[in-house]
């Protein structure tokens, strides 16, 4: 039994679920192997076609418990096990893109609010063959006449990749969008989305960064930084408390969990409660009913006054 024979047999042996139809094989092997080399000048070729096929057999008997052994230390599979016991050299690939022939990058599933009526999702990013797929959601909740949609890829050094229109079909509410496009490398970190009416003015201005999977909306962060947070919450719970006609005795604790922007419009969605203002420490505050509620508004900058104005006030589910 040479060196190799020996450390093949013996690392396979720590496995504590080989099975005994593999240790019987293992044995036999070695025993005719011994008594092949006794006559190992006259045999040399047949001895060595016969060690061949009985590790070949061993290997297929054995590809359950070798691969326990393999991957509790560190090897990939038993094959990569091998490689390294023969000629020493560890095999393994970490970059997924190696081993992947294609790529399905997922984006996000988070709505983005183009008007108080229209929504969208930028899921997610297919290459194959140099070709790529950018997959949307459009979710229409009501009629709108600025669909259907037209779209314009572009690259981070503004090339553009692809133009076009939507599949949409009459009455689509909630459709999907396949926009296919050449020219995108897998070194490409940005690509962005430029999204038109269907009398093509510009409704949004979208940068999709492939590798942190965020999603950066033109002006977005400008707005927001525009807006004061007390004012903002001072304007929804006047409009909440006219709207559900309450008196000044009851009072509304509201928590803004999040707000976007997009195409001129702001989205806020919102936790609130009511209160009696006058017996805020007898208050079973555990049984509350919360409510929530999204709000599409605007920012007008330049009046005081009328700083903000409603678009649409849109109740959610409560419990």
């Amino acid at each position: 039994m040479d060196k190799i024979d020996k450390k093949i047999k013996s690392l396979i042996q720590q496995d504590e679920v080989i099975s005994p139809k593999a240790e019987e094989i293992f044995n036999n092997f070695f025993s005719e192997n011994n008594i092949e080399k006794n006559t190992i000048n006259k045999h040399n070729r047949v001895y060595k076609i016969r060690k061949i096929i009985a590790i070949i057999t061993c290997i297929a008997g054995l590809l359950g418990g070798a691969n326990v052994y393999a991957s509790t230390n560190g090897y990939g599979n038993v094959f990569f096990l091998i490689k390294y016991l023969v000629t020493g050299e560890k095999t393994e690939i970490t970059n997924k893109n190696e081993l992947l022939s294609d790529r399905d990058i997922t984006i996000s599933y988070k709505p983005i609010s183009l008007t108080e009526n229209l929504e969208m999702q930028i899921r997610n990013l297919q290459i194959k063959d140099n070709k790529a797929t950018l997959i949307i959601a459009v979710n229409e909740k009501n009629n709108t006449n600025i669909t259907p949609l037209n779209y314009k890829l572009l690259n981070s050094t503004e090339k553009t990749l692809c133009e076009q229109k939507s599949s949409k079909k009459a009455l689509e509410k909630e459709y999907l969008e396949e926009i296919v496009f050449n020219g995108i490398t897998k070194d490409d970190e940005v690509v962005k989305l430029d999204i038109y009416t269907s009398y093509n003015t510009n409704l949004a201005k979208i940068t999709i960064n492939l590798t942190t999977k965020e999603i950066i909306v033109d002006g977005e962060k400008q707005a927001l930084e525009q807006i004061s947070e007390i004012e903002l919450k001072q304007f929804l719970s006047d409009k909440i408390s006219s709207k559900y006609k309450k008196s000044q005795k009851e009072k509304i604790v509201l928590n803004l969990r999040d707000i976007s922007y997009c195409a001129g419009l702001y989205k806020a969605d919102i936790n609130y409660v009511f209160i009696d203002s006058d017996n805020t420490f007898e208050i079973d505050y555990d049984n509350l009913k919360v409510s929530a509620l999204t709000a599409y508004f605007t920012f007008n900058k330049n009046n005081l006054t009328d700083m903000f104005s409603i678009v649409k006030l849109e109740e959610n589910n409560t419990e």
